[in-house]
């Protein structure tokens, strides 16, 4: 926990063996400020739990999948019920928190190439979970009344190497395959995580080596392909904010960009530190105004970005002027 006011910083431990914490990597808050993230190695799960965090007292619990079943693994959201859903190697789980009953959803494409089978994750507000495949450009999601899963095949991206390589070398990849983790298929455009639209009826898709935002409507099922301008940016995660903009940061870009469904029109906001290989992106918007967290991997620090209002702005420029005529006299 980073205390934004005092910069303090507070470490809550999940043992695991030999006395070493253990490791998580998803993490969401629900609707009453809970955490939630994939736990690996605790002594209560093993591998691939849920761990549930209160920020008020620091206690924390860790709930284990039941036998039988994969456990959580990259990704985590929170769909309007309150319901948890984590990625898994086969899928998905949903967790109740008030039943602490689980229940799994495999992907109708079995995969056990690349990072974790299932990638990234969201919770539509009709109840229903979404999540990729990285590797095998394939979007699923969940119905929960039907029970049955239902999965988007991405189209291919045209290949920058379009008449460089040879029939023998797509031959070479179809047969051998590809470890999809930080290099690609000529043709992957490789959805990796994503948002829901919590107000709206609408999921978005990072292709990470496409270069695209994918729109999923989760009534209609139509997809809709969004380019970013700048190539190889590599958009990574999607966060949709109360106007229904959604944010995304650039993985190659040291930047996060916004992009207005309205206009369809994209906003690039650099960062004022080079090469931090953004990985994740996060809303604050608690008092009114939005706020963009994001975490800089490479040189362990976190980053707030506010955006301000016009009025904002004319206030502030107002203030620096009196500052300035003061300094003067």
């Amino acid at each position: 926990m980073l205390d934004t006011k005092s910069g303090k910083v507070t470490n809550i431990k999940v043992p695991s063996i030999n006395g070493l914490a253990a490791p998580t990597h998803g993490l969401t808050m629900d609707q009453k400020g809970i955490l939630w993230a994939t736990v690996i190695g605790a002594p209560a799960g093993g591998g691939g739990s849920l761990l549930r965090v209160d920020p008020n007292t620091m206690k924390y619990d860790v709930f284990p999948p039941p036998k039988g079943s994969s456990g959580a693994g990259t990704s985590i959201d929170v769909d309007a019920k309150g319901n948890v859903w984590a990625t898994t190697s086969s899928g998905a789980l949903r967790f109740d928190p008030s039943t602490h009953e689980y229940k799994e959803y495999n992907s109708p494409t079995p995969t056990d190439n690349g990072p974790g089978g299932s990638y990234g994750i969201a919770a539509d507000r009709q109840g229903n979970g979404w999540w990729t495949q990285i590797n095998i450009d394939r979007v699923n999601r969940a119905d929960v009344e039907t029970g049955k899963t239902l999965e988007f095949k991405v189209p291919p991206r045209t290949a920058r190497a379009d008449g460089v390589i040879t029939d023998a070398d797509r031959k070479l990849y179809e047969l051998a395959g590809v470890e999809l983790t930080d290099f690609s298929g000529f043709w992957s455009q490789g959805p990796r995580r994503m948002g829901a639209d919590k107000n709206g009826d609408v999921v978005w898709v990072c292709d990470y080596w496409g270069g695209n935002l994918m729109k999923y409507d989760i009534r209609t099922l139509k997809t809709t392909l969004y380019k970013y301008p700048t190539p190889e940016s590599a958009p990574y995660d999607a966060s949709v904010d109360k106007s229904h903009n959604v944010w995304v940061n650039l993985t190659n870009g040291d930047s996060v960009a916004k992009f207005d469904p309205k206009t369809e029109k994209w906003t690039e906001y650099p960062l004022p530190t080079r090469g931090i290989n953004l990985r994740h992106i996060s809303l604050d918007e608690r008092t009114g105004t939005t706020q963009i967290i994001v975490g800089y991997t490479r040189n362990s620090m976190i980053a707030r970005m506010q955006v301000r209002t016009k009025e904002e702005l004319q206030m502030l420029k107002a203030q620096a002027l009196e500052l300035s005529a003061r300094a003067n006299k």
